[in-house]
């Protein structure tokens, strides 16, 4: 029997998502990514998708697991890619330049970006190779899930055959996160491996709230408060970077993660509110929903198409805040008309909605 959704977990998808389109517009031409607004953003935006995974977790074969993260996750991240390597394709032969460009020098080093699913931080040169990794974007994340799942899923069935199961799941959680915020600072691991071990301590979180009643705890006025506190304590404490561990400024891990649940459960409390309006519920969830669409095609946006430059080059005169909103209001469309659009294209849909289109193929079939 399928499970009901959860309504204002998807209106928190859908807030959180809008939030990371939002992120991507502080830059130069902008404000910094340094000013606190942006940091408030980056401190939640990545931890709430791995806590609410969490939140939803339960056991199943770790087969079951592979074959729904490949379908849901690898799938759009590949496809994702391909959409990356015909923007380069285009903009090698100078075809539609005014549409499309790419950031990549050369085949080699748009392959090897794929490969390493590097989001963030500076081109990256460390690794045993010395390559030069350039930025794949927010498609890291699709990388980063898959491996978060899959880890926790195995560490998970393995603590349950101690009796003191928590206790030994609470230690294999301890030890991938230190390992992998120590590898980050070695090597930048490939298929976003780095972000994926600290991602397991933002999924754990997410498993323990299952046992607690998480909607009367995010009811509290003085919880909330002091959750907002500490989000805004860690995001003044620097730009908390998930795509890049690796370069987070202050190197102070504990106080990412306690920003990153706090700010979480702040969106938590802000969902429960939201769900009252029915417009606003109806809007979010939808976004929440498809979520992954919006991502995923917000990454095509940024990396493939001349939109935001376009905006950029007309503002250029204008103040930082007119140029903000200008980019961002840019920076929405491309994702939203394909987030709403995409269960009208069938070959995309295939990609980035499989449930969607699996279920239509066993309509037609039953006709």
């Amino acid at each position: 029997m399928r499970k009901k959704r959860i309504e204002w977990l998807d209106i928190a998808r859908g807030i959180t998502i809008l939030a990371v389109v939002i992120g991507h517009t502080f830059q130069s031409q902008t404000f910094s990514m340094q000013t606190l607004p942006a940091k408030i953003i980056f401190a939640f935006h990545m931890p709430l998708f791995f806590i609410v995974s969490g939140y939803l977790f339960h056991q199943q074969r770790l087969r079951i697991v592979l074959r729904k993260g490949i379908r849901s996750l690898l799938v759009p991240y590949l496809g994702t890619s391909g959409i990356f390597i015909i923007a380069f394709v285009l903009a090698k032969f100078n075809i539609l330049p005014d549409i499309f460009f790419s950031p990549f020098h050369d085949i080699r080093q748009l392959v090897v970006s794929i490969l390493y699913g590097f989001g963030g931080g500076p081109f990256g040169t460390v690794n045993p190779f010395g390559w030069n990794i350039a930025l794949i974007g927010i498609i890291w994340f699709l990388l980063a899930m898959f491996w978060t799942n899959l880890i926790f899923q195995a560490i998970y069935q393995y603590s349950k055959r101690y009796s003191n199961c928590d206790v030994v799941l609470a230690i294999f959680v301890s030890i991938i996160v230190v390992i992998g915020i120590n590898l980050a600072r070695l090597w930048i691991l490939p298929l976003a491996l780095d972000s994926a071990f600290l991602a397991v301590a933002f999924f754990y979180v997410g498993y323990l709230l299952q046992k607690i009643d998480l909607e009367a705890l995010i009811r509290q006025p003085m919880i909330i408060f002091v959750m907002l506190l500490l989000w805004l304590v860690s995001a003044k404490n620097g730009l908390f970077q998930m795509s890049a561990i690796s370069y987070i400024p202050s190197g102070n891990f504990l106080t990412a993660i306690i920003g990153g649940v706090s700010g979480t459960l702040v969106i938590f409390a802000l969902s429960m509110f939201l769900k009252r309006f029915s417009r606003i519920k109806k809007t979010l969830s939808l976004l929440g929903r498809r979520s992954l669409v919006m991502m995923c095609f917000h990454a095509i946006d940024v990396g493939t198409l001349t939109i935001s430059s376009a905006v950029l080059a007309s503002t250029v005169n204008y103040p930082r805040a007119i140029v903000f909103i200008a980019l961002m209001l840019a920076r929405l469309i491309t994702p939203i008309v394909f987030t709403l659009g995409m269960p009208y294209i069938p070959g995309l849909r295939a990609i980035y909605l499989p449930r969607r289109a699996q279920k239509r193929t066993e309509t037609s079939q039953h006709k």
